[in-house]
């Protein structure tokens, strides 16, 4: 989760040899995000929005090719995205994520495991894609957030009991 946070903010500069074809091969998708992609999504939000609660839903990605086609951007970053969402928000959701996951008992309750597992799956592949915008994905981290949510529940009820 912290790489997802800090690779795009942190990585101002990425710079590959395009003469050599295998640089080319391994870090040209790369390359393409962090010069090309994540800074217009920044700027935008800067510009056309807040940085602290971000541009709104549907300020990046799918929903500005509809309606805001004279700015454009693709995150293909799960932080990028919903901090054009919610902004610095999306910093303290991504924490409460963590913080929700640490709670599952990964080692008795088969339910809590596959969940972490589905988390952890969902996150590495957020590093370099927009799972919100994948409908498999998205039902999954809908299930995750879903169970996360009942699990605090249930320990509080397990506690009276």
């Amino acid at each position: 989760m912290c790489a997802m946070v800090l690779i795009p903010v942190l990585l101002i500069e990425f710079n590959i040899d395009f003469s050599d074809p295998l640089e080319v091969s391994l870090y040209a998708s790369f390359y393409e995000r962090v010069v090309n992609a994540w800074p217009p999504i920044f700027e935008n939000v800067r510009e056309n929005g807040s940085i602290l609660i971000g541009r709104g839903v549907g300020g990046t990605g799918a929903g500005e090719y509809y309606f805001a086609e004279d700015i454009k951007g693709s995150p293909d970053n799960m932080f990028v995205y919903l901090y054009a969402w919610f902004g610095l928000t999306s910093v303290g959701l991504l924490g409460l994520l963590y913080w929700k996951s640490q709670k599952l008992n990964i080692s008795s309750r088969h339910d809590d495991l596959c969940v972490y597992l589905w988390l952890v799956s969902i996150l590495v592949y957020g590093l370099s894609s927009v799972i919100i915008e994948s409908a498999f994905f998205a039902f999954f981290f809908g299930l995750c957030v879903a169970h996360l949510s009942q699990t605090e529940k249930k320990h509080a009820e397990n506690i009276r009991i």
